[in-house]
């Protein structure tokens, strides 16, 4: 299987709720060097849904890394952050998010 095809299988397991299947399929396409915003965007999401929340805002930053202003990186990194309890990161990634995209609803309210 080809790098794309190994995308295309990771966001079809994400699209159909098999979470654990697609994080690792995210994970093969990352050692394949393919898209990390993508890839780190989707499998943080994966991540969050599962309660993995130091995991998916790791992946988050490494998206942030790449593309420091990217508002969806840094919405979902501020609500992994709160639910660490990591509330002033949290803010500030969210404050970040909402200066970009004012309809993030649970930003506000965090």
């Amino acid at each position: 299987m080809n790098e794309k095809d190994t995308l295309t299988e990771a966001k079809l397991l994400f699209a159909s709720g098999q979470l654990e299947a697609c994080i690792e399929s995210f994970s093969q396409a990352e050692e394949s060097g393919f898209d990390m915003e993508d890839i780190c965007l989707s499998r943080g999401a994966a991540l969050m849904a599962l309660g993995r929340f130091i995991e998916a805002s790791n992946d988050f930053t490494k998206v942030l890394n790449v593309s420091k202003k990217h508002e969806r990186a840094h919405y979902f990194r501020g609500l992994a952050r709160a639910a660490l309890g990591r509330y002033q990161e949290a803010i500030e990634d969210l404050t970040v998010s909402l200066a970009q995209n004012n309809g993030r609803g649970i930003a506000h309210l965090i």
